[in-house]
């Protein structure tokens, strides 16, 4: 898989992210399964719904997520998260709260990239395996699980490239950014999104995304 970028800009703050992968028509996912408190605009989650401009999605305690995109893309909305889908010509979703774990492996439905918006930044993915978390209002952690992600700070327009075979981790508050460890997440969460995909990840390789 050729290495491709994210670019993330800051705007205002609060983690995001995006992705998914199959059934369900252009730019559109579907909900292709979930575990636990699953609420759709306040109902009960059910299986095969497609997402649909303002759908809200919030999940409790112990409460994941998915929705696959076209392409074989994938979005995995962990617990105590709250994420809108606006499916609008400037953006795609809206992370509020919680974390957020992506494979995007073809984005050819989106010329422009799959965006993705926090209360403080906004994210343009061209595709990579990547994880989000709205640490708070005012701080969001990006890690470059495999491959390569470009993250632009909103107040001083100073562009992060992180590539990397394995986690390379970046906290960006208002302002400023530090570089972080691996957090939230670890290679079994990304591992179990690819195969859902029928993919793997060589960690040795950046850009290692493949077929099985």
């Amino acid at each position: 898989m050729k290495t491709q970028h994210i670019i993330l800009a800051l705007l205002t703050i609060s983690g995001l992210i995006s992705c998914g992968g199959q059934a369900g028509s252009a730019q559109k996912g579907v909900i292709d399964s979930y575990s636990g408190s699953v609420f759709i605009d306040g109902k009960p989650a059910v299986t095969g719904i497609e997402v649909a401009a303002g759908m809200e999605i919030v999940t409790g305690e112990g409460g994941w997520c998915d929705i696959l995109f076209p392409g074989k893309n994938i979005v995995r909305i962990y617990d105590n998260s709250q994420v809108v889908f606006t499916l609008s010509p400037d953006k795609e979703l809206i992370l509020k709260a919680g974390n957020i774990g992506n494979i995007l492996s073809d984005l050819k439905e989106w010329e422009k990239g799959f965006i993705i918006e926090t209360e403080t930044s906004v994210v343009i993915v061209r595709g990579t395996v990547f994880f989000v978390a709205a640490e708070s209002p005012t701080n969001v952690y990006v890690c470059c699980c495999n491959g390569s992600v470009d993250v632009k700070e909103k107040s001083s327009g100073k562009i992060n490239a992180l590539s990397a075979a394995h986690h390379q981790g970046l906290s960006v508050s208002l302002n400023a950014s530090l570089p972080a460890g691996m957090l939230y997440h670890g290679d079994e969460d990304m591992d179990i999104l690819a195969a859902e995909l029928k993919k793997k990840i060589d960690w040795k390789k950046i850009g290692g995304l493949t077929d099985e």
